[in-house]
């Protein structure tokens, strides 16, 4: 993958077209591969969700680190801002261009939100509604049960704070501070102490939903 990624630098550089191109290299999601005992993606971890995004053309600091969460949806109207190109008024997102000029990004709400809808377990689906249930699986629970596991939606709001809350449909939420715990290694949800705290990242989510217009069924706590 670095061996065709600079290829591709590489080509751009010898047809004179680097004053005038954009390049971007990103991903649609991670692996676990082997974190939390998991292997493959449909979990709200770092490992699956976070992914690489770097970006290279005119008006792009060369060598800078932005820091904070940058949602994918804010990637296209950040490029149309470099271009010049005005951002059409259905197109969802912001632009970040002032994030790269100053090295950190200042999400509008305070944060940006991941959703998972399934069914899927990384693994595939015998039918688009039913994933497939391998053997050893069935240790873990009976076939519907694993179904509704596996379909279930969650939402997960990621702060600029560093703070993470995934709100599930099956009511097993997680509260994190990345800050201390980047692992995820312990979940704070049911610690009182940061019940204001859930609620106003709850909130948020329930903003995000209501802007949108998703309609997944989250369970009050």
């Amino acid at each position: 993958m670095d061996t065709y990624a600079g290829a591709i630098l590489d080509a751009v550089e010898e047809e004179g077209m680097a004053d005038r191109t954009f390049v971007v290299f990103t991903s649609d999601h991670g692996d676990m591969m082997g974190s939390h005992g998991l292997i493959a993606k449909c979990v709200l971890y770092e490992e699956a969700i976070r992914v690489p995004l770097l970006l290279r053309g005119p008006g792009v600091p060369a060598g800078k680190r932005v820091r904070g969460p940058f949602s994918h949806v804010d990637l296209v109207p950040t490029l149309l801002d470099l271009l010049g190109v005005e951002r059409p008024l259905h197109l969802q997102g912001c632009s970040q261009r002032t994030a790269l000029e100053r090295g950190f990004v200042d999400n509008p709400e305070g944060g940006i939100v991941v959703e998972w809808n399934g069914p899927n377990n990384g693994i595939g689906a015998d039918t688009p509604n039913r994933a497939r249930i391998e053997e050893w699986m069935r240790m873990y629970g009976d076939e519907e049960a694993l179904q509704k596991a596996f379909a279930t939606p969650s939402r997960t709001w990621v702060g600029d704070d560093g703070w993470k809350f995934t709100w599930n449909g099956s009511g097993a939420h997680e509260l994190y501070d990345l800050n201390t715990d980047p692992g995820e290694q312990r979940n704070l949800f049911g610690n009182p102490a940061f019940g204001e705290r859930i609620r106003t990242m709850a909130e948020a989510i329930r903003r995000w939903q209501e802007r949108t217009g998703d309609s997944a069924l989250l369970p009050s706590f």
